[in-house]
């Protein structure tokens, strides 16, 4: 993913969450959460998520590593946890928001 970008991320799933009443889909670096997608930002389909981050949202991001996880809470109270996904955060030569 690139700074200052509108990237649009989807996550394949093995579990049907499009009935799940909770999901949240976090990018952390530093051992600190830079940017967290709830359901209402989410796009649920039974076998995937999609969601679509901002300029602003990306900029926050450093040049470094950045982890993504995905949890859900289903109707019958279980909640998931997916593993930690990581991805390449990479720089823009012209910074800020266009």
């Amino acid at each position: 993913m690139t700074r200052g970008t509108t990237p649009i991320h989807v996550f394949l799933t093995d579990v049907d969450l499009s009935e799940a009443t909770e999901i949240f889909i976090s990018y952390s670096q530093r051992n600190s959460v830079q940017i967290e997608k709830a359901l209402d930002n989410i796009t649920v389909e039974p076998d995937k998520l999609t969601v679509t981050l901002t300029q602003e949202e990306t900029l926050r991001l450093e040049c470094r590593t950045v982890e993504i996880q995905i949890r859900a809470k289903l109707p019958d109270g279980r909640a998931l946890a997916s593993n930690i996904m990581t991805t390449m955060v990479n720089p823009v030569l012209k910074g800020g928001a266009i």
